[in-house]
Formats: C-alpha cells, structure tokens, sequence
C-alpha cells in the first residue's frame, strides 16, 4: 500500500420529508439515469477499441517506458478516466468530434444534462461492462467450463451525485441537501432538509473547513492565471488534493429505500501510513492485534507490545446462532406450508431480508468492536487468518447442522468490515497463512489436540492441549497465539506438523494417545 491511502466513511442522511414536487424531481432524476446508463453500456460493448491499451509512462518524467529485453513500448490498460474521455469522444458533439457515431440525444433528456451528471453514468457503465470482461476472460481461461458470463443487466441503479451537482449544507436552524435534479422539462436547484445523525456532526463541520481551504487555493490559481503567472498558479494548484487526515465531502449518491430518499455521503481521509511489511521491518516490536475468526467465538482477539500479550478479546456468537436458527426454522416450515412461490402470494423475501440485515448488523458491531479493541491498545496492525478458501467437508462426517454452520459463518463479512473501519483509524489489515494455527502449540510449536466435548480427564469444552510440554489453554485463543508468530515469521516449520496430523489421521486417535516415531519426531523438532 502506498503512503497516503485514502480511507472512506460513509454515512447515511435521511432525507426529511421532500414534498410532491420534490419526489417527482428525484423519481425524474432516478429514471433518467438508468437508460443513460443503458446507453453507455451499450457503447462500451459495442466499440472494442474504447478499451485498447495505452503505452506506460513514467510517474516523473511523463516518458514512454521501453522493455528493456524487446526494446518495445510497455503497454496497459486504460484507466477508468481514459475510458471516460474515449466513450465522450463517440458520443457528445465538439469541435473536435462533431459527427460522433452515437447520438446521445436517442435518450430523452440526456443531451441536457450536466457534464457531471453524464460522466456519473459513464463511469456506472464503466463498472458494469470492466465486471462482464473480466467475468468473460476468466470463463476463457478455464477452457468455457460453466455457463458463458451473462451480459450485464441495467436496472434501476441509485443515482450517483459528483461535487458541484450536489452537496450538503449547514445551517444555525437547519441543514438542507443541495442538489439539481431533472423534473422531467428542465435541470432545477432543489433544497431537501436532511436528518444530520450525531456522528456526522463532527465530519460535517471537519469536511466544510477543508473545502474552505480548496476553494481559496482555487481562487488563488484562478487569479493568478488571469495575471499570465501560469507556473505560479500549477504551483498553487498542488494544494488542491486533501492534505494527510484532512477529512474531505466525496460524491453524494441518492438511495430510494422502503422508507423515503436519503443521501448516502462518503467522508474521505488521506491517511498516510506505509506498507504493513516496511514497518515490521523498521519495528520489529510494532504493536499489533491478532484475530482469530471462528464459529464457536465469532473472534477472539490479542494485542501484543513486543512479546507480550497486553489484552485478549473474546467475541462469543451462540446468541447470534440461536437467532439465525430460529429464523431459518422459520422459514423452512412457512416454505413447507405453502409450497412454491407463486404470483400474489406471501412468500418468505421479507423473513430473508431481515436474516441477512441481522448477519450485516452482526459482523459490523463484531468489526467495529475488533477496530475499538486494536486502536485502545494503540496497534497499527491487525494479522487476520487467509481463509478465503476452505477444504472440502466431503467425507468428514459432518451434520448437517455443522454445514449449516460453516456456510454461515461471516468470516468474509468481518473481514471487509475490519478494513473498512481500520483504514479510516491509520491500521492496516494484513492476512497470513492459516496452516495449522489452530493445531500447534503456541508455547513448544508440537501438534496438539483440541476437544470438543466434555470427557473424562479433557477439561472444559474447546480446550487445547499440547501432549509434549502440557501447555493447557483456550482452543480459539490459540490461534490468536499462533498468528504472532506467522508475523514475526518464527512459527516452526511445517513438516513435523503434517507428519504427526497424517501419522494422528491414520491411527485415528489423539496426538496425545501416541507413543511411537511420529510424536518422539514432534517432540525432539519442537525442543
């Protein structure tokens, strides 16, 4: 990650009550949209050529990069911005392209919009038809396995709002959504009062000083290039870009949900930090947060100073599990009753929204407290596991209540959540290898066992124990434990491990039950 990351928060503001004429000029504006959108997608599939490569150059000096073996020009893709100035060629009228092959005018009310307006669309098709390549080049590469990707599908999308169409504003007695919309004849300015929730006060008024500051920077230039001092003025220009944790208002995007507008408002931060591996480098006794994500304890997390462990976290989710069964149950007995879902009848969507709600809900109060939690105890770092891919359950044995579990488990959602807040705090999110985190002892390094059940001289439930040096603890903490030492890159070598999970697998019995080659083997690589 280069210095400067820039983190987003996004906040939502309701829209407080817009009257009839109002609701016409957002429904307007939202319809709008969509076919412009349409359109463009339709151009962009159309004219391969919009997407050919461009030559690479370099950052400083602007010129063309050569490969140093062919002595040919570097090439690559085109960026979303390039695009956007080819895809404006072939479709708006100018002096230089004044027969384009595409008439934007074929959708109704398009040739009037604002330029901000129309690049907002083309930069939604961009999006839409970039996923849809990409989707199709991988479809290549696996030699056409599957169905063929499917082209994209425009809907009735939100309508996104740049900085200079829309913005919001405060005032002593209230704060209103500045914003021109199309009311079906003409483009008008509309002032919508808007609900301002306690946690975005703060970033309001932040977010109003910084653009305090850009507009004087921009008057300065302006002035400057009408006195002909053109280098002064690019100087002066420099200053525009948010300075580091300066908090700055990002494009608006208007949202129609079930119960009125609102305006969905991303607060933008500059956040100068260095890649998580130069500051292990630089300090190799950084503070760091290890997180351990599981289905018993939906997390367990540790923070460390150097060595030693400054606090543990254990977030649990057998309540959370109840809930998401008895939901499920729920719906698999109203499904039972009615049968298929058929036209006019009540079916289960609402009980499925309100489900998935509940496990968004979960994994951001679960993110937010990791974030809390790694921040109080000064981390800059936050070491998940990689479980991005997990091994196949087929022949394991398991019930179908353990599947049920797994395909539920919210470990992506957490994942994301963590990122997206930690950004914003100046913590980077860094994941390692899982390989055996949970089986090795994090004081010795020798392959343990863990319990699941109450038993005769195993302890307490989801308790791991090493059969080697006896360290006795926690099974979800251990984990945590041993992701320290996938970040300080001294957890031990793999090879005894697999050795005594293969010799445990075949004698189908606990490492700690073993007396033979394999556990004097682990024991000797771990002393």
């Amino acid at each position: 990650m280069k210095p400067g990351a820039q983190a987003t928060r996004t906040i939502v503001f309701p829209l407080w009550g817009p009257n009839g004429v109002k609701n016409e000029a957002l429904e307007q504006t939202q319809a709008l949209f969509a076919p412009l959108v349409a359109f463009y997608v339709s151009v962009l599939l159309r004219e391969q050529g919009l997407w050919d490569k461009v030559p690479q150059r370099d950052r400083q000096t602007k010129k063309v990069l050569f490969d140093p073996e062919t002595g040919e020009i570097r090439m690559r893709k085109p960026t979303a911005d390039e695009v956007l100035t080819r895809a404006e060629a072939v479709t708006v009228k100018t002096r230089a392209h004044p027969n384009p092959p595409y008439d934007l005018k074929s959708v109704p009310g398009a040739a009037k919009a604002p330029v901000v307006f129309r690049r907002a669309a083309i930069k939604r098709a961009i999006g839409l038809v970039r996923s849809h390549r990409s989707n199709l080049a991988r479809w290549e590469r696996r030699g056409r396995r599957g169905r063929m990707p499917g082209m994209p599908v425009v809907k009735s999308f939100p309508v996104t709002v740049y900085r200079g169409l829309g913005w919001i504003v405060r005032e002593p007695l209230r704060s209103f959504l500045k914003v021109k919309l199309w009311n079906g004849a003409r483009w008008a300015e509309f002032r919508i009062p808007v609900r301002i929730p306690e946690r975005a006060a703060g970033l309001l008024a932040v977010s109003e000083e910084t653009r305090a500051r850009i507009e004087a920077v921009l008057s300065e230039a302006r002035s400057l290039e009408r006195a002909g001092r053109r280098e002064e003025a690019k100087a002066v220009r420099k200053h525009l870009k948010p300075l580091p944790w300066e908090i700055a208002q990002a494009s608006i995007t208007l949202y129609r949900h079930l119960d009125g507008w609102a305006a969905h408002v991303p607060f933008v931060r500059n956040v100068p930090v260095s890649k998580a591996e130069d500051q292990r480098r630089a300090r190799p006794g950084i503070p760091v947060t290890t997180v351990d994500l599981g289905e018993n304890n939906l997390a367990v997390a540790a923070a460390w100073k150097g060595r030693k462990i400054a606090g543990t976290l254990f977030l649990r989710g057998a309540a959370h599990e109840r809930r998401r069964m008895r939901r499920l149950a729920a719906i698999r007995q109203r499904q039972m009753a009615s049968g298929k879902p058929t036209k006019g009848v009540r079916s289960n969507r609402r009980r499925w929204v309100r489900l998935t709600q509940a496990e968004v809900d979960t994994a951001r109060q679960i993110a937010r407290r990791i974030v809390d939690f790694a921040k109080a105890h000064g981390s800059r770092v936050i070491v998940f596991e990689a479980l991005s891919r997990m091994p196949t359950t087929r022949g394991m044995g398991w019930t179908r209540r353990q599947n049920l579990r797994r395909s539920w488990w919210m470990r992506g959602r957490i994942l994301n959540f963590v990122r997206y807040m930690a950004l914003w705090e100046g913590i980077l999110v860094v994941r390692r290898d899982p390989a055996f985190t949970s089986k090795a002892c994090p004081r010795c390094g020798a392959y343990g066992e863990r319990f699941s059940r109450r038993g005769e001289g195993r302890g307490p439930r989801h308790t791991f124990r090493c059969p080697v040096c006896g360290w006795e603890g926690n099974a979800d903490l251990v984990g945590a434990l041993n992701l320290k030492k996938k970040w300080d890159r001294t957890f031990p070598p793999l090879g005894p491990l697999i050795a005594a999970a293969k010799e445990a697998k075949k004698l189908k019995t606990a490492p700690a039950m073993l007396e033979d080659k394999g556990a004097v083997r682990c024991a000797a690589n771990a002393g």
